[in-house]
């Protein structure tokens, strides 16, 4: 590989910016690219390439992909084969220097990229609209595979059911024995069949970067998703405190940490993964706490990306619901996505 250039990324044009740099394959030559942001402080030891990939995939999403939790390129003229060509190289090249794999990609559609055995069993394909879905009709559709018998759903959730399956041109009613086959032969044909053509071009820039996944197995696919995917269970088990040296109001803050992963939502999860790592999936082998003394009245929250470090205050909080407002409030914040310290 090539030597490691300096690139300054602008925050409004990370989606531009990265398809210009990878308009060809050459810019996969280089072995780790040294990224800042313009206008702001803070120096990449892999925290700030961790948060450009990121930030890339979360425009990306939206500007080119349909999906809630997972994702399927849209069939428009926007969505050519060049740029699949192109989205291929980021994630490649992206997974290669940084860590960041964009597993919001629906597997089904990696699995045909790579050519890999794309044999998918029923509960695979199901799990995998389930995925597609938000997370209320994820709730709608999960609950209504749990009837197992009778005719016919109750009013309510029949309703609901006929409401998400319309958009899939699906008219007829399912019933508590035909929901499951049904639901797979949609997901079959919007999460394989639809985006077959996409699958080729998208591969095709996954090679252009590095030959490592001519020869990938299902197996090692399956591993990604499943070792990368944030849980609170998984990120809790990354976390890594000196039990030797803590202290009692330490043990309390960390307790209180420990909760509120424990009771997140999706959605605050990644985001308390990114604000720690730059990234919303599991990149790291481990997250260290590490605590200090407040300064003034008020206990701060802090990361470090490039380490993976959490700092938390020794103590300063009444109870578990001060100590959850401060951090909900700081992950809403815009400030908390600037790196100010170098």
């Amino acid at each position: 590989m090539k030597d490691s250039p300096s690139i300054t990324i602008r925050r409004d044009n990370i989606f531009q910016m990265l398809l210009d740099l990878y308009q060809d394959k050459s810019f996969c030559l280089h072995a780790f690219p040294f990224m800042t942001f313009a206008g702001e402080k803070g120096e990449d030891f892999n925290g700030l390439k961790r948060e450009v990939y990121t930030l890339f995939w979360q425009q990306t999403y939206i500007k080119l992909f349909e999906g809630a939790g997972s994702h399927i390129p849209m069939s428009t003229p926007e969505v050519t084969d060049e740029l699949l060509t192109k989205l291929g190289r980021i994630a490649s090249h992206g997974f290669v220097v940084s860590g960041v794999f964009p597993l919001n990609i629906s597997k089904p559609f990696i699995l045909s990229s790579l050519h890999c055995d794309t044999t998918l069993t029923d509960d695979e394909l199901l799990n995998s609209f389930l995925q597609f879905h938000t997370e209320k009709e994820r709730g709608v559709l999960a609950n209504a595979l749990t009837y197992t018998s009778g005719r016919s759903f109750p009013e309510d959730i029949q309703e609901e059911l006929v409401d998400i399956l319309e958009a899939y041109n699906f008219r007829r009613i399912p019933t508590p024995s035909t929901l499951k086959p049904q639901l797979v032969t949609i997901a079959r044909r919007e999460l394989v069949h639809k985006v077959s053509w996409a699958a080729k071009p998208f591969g095709q820039g996954l090679a252009d970067c590095h030959d490592m996944w001519q020869d990938v197995t299902r197996q090692e696919v399956d591993h990604l998703y499943a070792t990368m995917m944030p849980t609170s269970k998984a990120i809790l088990g990354l976390l890594r405190v000196d039990e030797a040296t803590i202290t009692i109001g330490q043990k309390t803050v960390m307790g209180y940490m420990k909760r509120f992963i424990r009771n997140a939502d999706e959605a605050t999860l990644t985001k308390t993964l990114r604000f720690v790592t730059g990234c919303d999936t599991i990149t790291v082998d481990a997250i260290d706490v590490t605590f200090h003394r407040n300064i003034g009245t008020i206990p701060e929250i802090t990361a470090h990306t490039c380490s993976a470090t959490l700092d938390l205050p020794s103590n300063g909080y009444v109870s578990f619901s001060d100590f959850q407002s401060q951090l909900m409030s700081i992950l809403n914040s815009s400030e908390a996505w600037v790196f100010n310290v170098v």
